[in-house]
């Protein structure tokens, strides 16, 4: 840690990082974060949230932060257990203007940062998501990928929500205001959290699409993904919580539908091949 009269005031982005015995991993997406280019020490936070690991994870963050150029908080989960109440536990603690939630087994591009930032601020938009590539199990890496920055609003935003393209967690950069608008991760959902905490964010104002894949997401095999019997429920959750999405899509439940089977096709998949 470098010494604290050297940092600022306040961190311009905290990143929130949720964890639960990812010591093998842990490290690379710290060091994403850390190493993110365009940013003076210290203005950035990394707030690390344990959910009671019983592996080497909280060594694996200490180590980490002792060299590292920006502040690293290792905070215990004291809310719901699971990824959400890790989350909000971060989001509560930190002290940055933006928050940019980082999944403990993935990992940001060196300016992903930067760049959202600088987007941001040329568009005076207070959330960013960008493109990002997913590596599959099978090696194969697939991406998701917008063919040039644009700012989602209006219909096209709506639209893109009903059927469920285009965001993940680790994608967004989000303005504490925002933040606070729309609320925290809901900590009643098991699946689908991401999706469901985007469309709140929508209802703050317009979201800036960055079109470089700025976050590389691994899919793994021992994961949450890997039981189905989370997905129905929380799907359902979501379709109550939000009627008004999909009154105004009608067509989007039949795409929800589809997408749900497909979800619990390979996630019976991936835990037979666990």
């Amino acid at each position: 840690m470098i010494p604290s009269h050297a940092m600022p005031d306040r961190p311009v982005i905290s990143v929130i990082v949720p964890v639960k015995n990812r010591e093998a991993l842990i490290g690379r997406a710290l060091r994403s974060a850390l190493n993110q280019r365009g940013f003076a020490p210290g203005e950035l936070e990394i707030i690390v949230v344990d959910d009671g690991s019983s592996d080497t994870t909280r060594d694996v963050v200490e180590s980490v932060a002792r060299t590292a150029s920006h502040p690293v908080r290792l905070l215990q989960n004291n809310r719901k257990p699971g990824a959400n109440g890790g989350r909000n536990t971060g989001i509560l603690a930190s002290r940055g203007t933006w928050i940019a939630p980082l999944d403990s087994d993935d990992a940001f591009a060196p300016d992903k940062l930067h760049l959202q930032l600088a987007a941001l601020a040329r568009t005076h938009c207070r959330t960013a998501t960008c493109s990002w590539a997913t590596v599959r199990t099978n090696g194969r890496i697939s991406r998701h990928i917008y063919r040039h920055d644009m700012l989602l609003t209006g219909w096209k935003l709506s639209s893109q929500l009903a059927w469920d393209t285009g965001f993940s967690t680790q994608t967004f950069l989000v303005h504490r205001s925002v933040v606070d608008a729309a609320g925290l991760f809901d900590e009643t959902l098991r699946r689908r959290q991401d999706y469901e905490w985007s469309i709140r964010l929508s209802r703050q104002g317009p979201i800036l699409a960055v079109a470089r894949a700025l976050v590389m997401v691994w899919q793994q095999r021992v994961s949450i993904t890997a039981d189905p019997s989370l997905i129905i429920p929380s799907t359902r959750s979501i379709l109550a919580k939000h009627r008004w999405l999909y009154a105004r899509h009608p067509g989007s439940l039949l795409a929800q539908a589809v997408k749900v089977g497909l979800q619990i096709r390979r996630a019976r998949r991936m835990a037979a091949q666990a």
